[in-house]
């Protein structure tokens, strides 16, 4: 834990916590990233999982953690030395051999009097070249230059910051490591090392924009399955993708992910923390919004920049960018806006005759309701007068204002229903109507009355297809009372006042009784077994 911030080259702003120090006090942690320390050699060392805490005046090192992560701590007049055990270990337990000689150049990491003391008490030879002669370590001078270059020609391609020179290099070592290789006889050195050839089907471009899919925990109900990111590498500990989030500027693992490899991010300023001041629109794309300049002066010359909206080159979906400095004063209404605007529906029956789409769309809708004989259309007897359907429901409306439901405040978040069916009692066919009602606390929520399509053969099947009905609208509203924030811990009770119903729920055999009914309305047995749904008996 440290609270210098210049230690970091970024970072995740999403790791905010307060932690307890030794002295009983709290301290808030604004994040935490990797940081870069300075070796006695010269070079640059790093260090993950280390937190922030801007009012933090000294560092703090767990000895544990690094002892975890396979380092050696030597502490001696006030200093500690720290050096790195894991790779060492890393090669003996995949290969089963042990480390007999370690050869390479005179740079201080190698040559640094802790390290060639490690190396001494393992017993490892140590090679090391003549001073100042590059030449005879060739080999790992030209794998040096291929990965820089590598790295440099993805991030120019993308655009993409320096910040992420880190996840760049990782990202060009790890394509190497499955492209073949003369030195190894056209094998890769993944196939050399595994001894079977590596899948390279999940290679993606390094930098493209990609969209990670949201768990359903972590969105509610209208929130969007998607979060925008880029595409900075793969997980080394995990079968994922790395992708960094713009919105949280932290790093997202997920497997779940679709790739657009030809866009690419537009930067506005090398780090600096600016949205869009463009609109970009996709044609023939459905979904369409306004930008947000919430951040737009929020700026910070430490921390990767901030993304733009992405410009798609080469997809099958063209897109364009208007600047909102060239809108006119008349056009300053985004242009999405301005659609749903224009798509309203018409007022009144005259204005909707005027328009073709909505003179066949009524059609429609007349020939729906004459194929499920909602009604018949008849003349008009002689001296009458048609009132309409809206009519008789202001009628009713204004006949029942002074009626109200009553929800009580503090009453428990508990879901709880009733079911009831009326047998053969539709004259014409002898189809059941069922009915059921689900309350929350003190008042109702939500009811319905429906006519089935089947005929039952007696009260108790009319009472269990009634009751299958109401179990399938509460795991409706158990689904939308947790997206919510009040999922129901227990069972959803539903009284019915059919006692054999209600045993019939919960026999897994069928009898000759039962036997004859359709497998759909078996459905609340298996919510009864999972314990989401519970029929009871109630009184008449």
């Amino acid at each position: 834990m440290t609270g210098q911030k210049e230690l970091f080259d970024h970072i995740d702003g999403t790791k905010k916590v307060k932690v307890r120090m030794g002295n009983g006090k709290k301290i808030q942690v604004e994040g935490k990233s990797t940081v870069k320390l300075d070796t006695m050699a010269g070079k640059h060392k790093l260090i993950n999982n280390v937190q922030y805490a801007p009012k933090l005046d000294y560092n703090l090192l767990s000895v544990g953690q690094l002892m975890t992560a396979h380092h050696k701590l030597l502490f001696d007049e006030g200093v500690c030395a720290i050096t790195n055990k894991k790779a060492k270990k890393l090669v003996e337990n995949e290969t089963d051999m042990k480390i007999k000689a370690l050869r390479s150049d005179r740079g201080g990491e190698f040559i640094a009097q802790d390290f060639m003391k490690f190396c001494e008490v393992e017993c490892i030879r140590r090679d090391l070249n003549a001073p100042y002669t590059p030449e005879q370590n060739g080999v790992s001078e030209r794998k040096n230059r291929t990965v820089v270059e590598m790295a440099t020609s993805m991030l120019h391609e993308k655009n993409f910051s320096k910040v992420f020179w880190g996840e760049a290099i990782a990202t060009a070592i790890y394509i190497r490591y499955l492209s073949p290789t003369r030195a190894l006889y056209n094998r890769t050195p993944y196939e050399v090392w595994y001894d079977y050839k590596p899948s390279i089907h999940h290679l993606k471009v390094f930098g493209c924009v990609a969209y990670s899919l949201k768990p359903k925990q972590h969105r509610k109900k209208f929130d969007s399955k998607t979060r925008k990111c880029i595409f900075i590498g793969y997980s080394p500990n995990s079968k994922a993708y790395q992708l960094y989030d713009p919105a949280t500027r932290g790093v997202v693992i997920s497997r779940d992910v679709t790739f657009d490899e030809l866009a690419k991010w537009c930067f506005k300023g090398e780090g600096k923390h600016e949205l869009s001041s463009e609109l970009v629109m996709n044609v023939g794309s459905t979904s369409m919004g306004c930008p947000n300049n919430d951040n737009r002066n929020n700026e910070s010359n430490e921390e990767p920049p901030e993304p733009q909206t992405p410009i798609n080159h080469g997809s099958s979906s063209s897109t364009y960018a208007t600047s909102a400095s060239d809108q006119t004063p008349e056009s300053k209404t985004p242009k999405a806006c301005q659609l749903a605007l224009s798509s309203m529906e018409p007022s009144s029956f005259d204005e909707a005759v005027e328009h073709k789409e909505w003179v066949d769309s009524m059609q429609v809708e007349l020939e729906a309701l004459k194929h499920h004989k909602t009604w018949s259309l008849t003349e008009l007897p002689e001296g009458k007068k048609a009132i309409g359907l809206n009519k008789r429901v202001l009628r009713y409306v204004a006949g029942t204002i002074d009626y109200g439901i009553w929800y009580g405040k503090g009453e428990e978040i508990c879901l709880e229903g009733y079911t009831d069916s009326d047998w053969a009692s539709a004259i014409d066919d002898r189809k059941i109507v069922s009915a059921s009602v689900f309350s929350i606390g003190s008042g109702v929520v939500t009811w319905s009355s429906k006519k089935q399509l089947i005929v039952a053969l007696s009260s108790t099947e009319a009472e269990y297809v009634a009751a299958t009905s109401a179990a399938c609208q509460a795991m409706w509203l158990r689904q939308l009372l947790s997206e919510l924030g009040y999922e129901q811990m227990k069972a959803t009770s539903i009284f019915c006042d059919n006692i054999s119903a209600v045993f019939l729920s919960k026999n897994v055999a069928l009898h000759s009784k039962s036997k004859h009914i359709d497998i759909k309305y078996h459905y609340i047995k298996d919510l009864v077994e999972a314990k989401q749904v519970n029929l009871e008996t109630c009184h008449t």
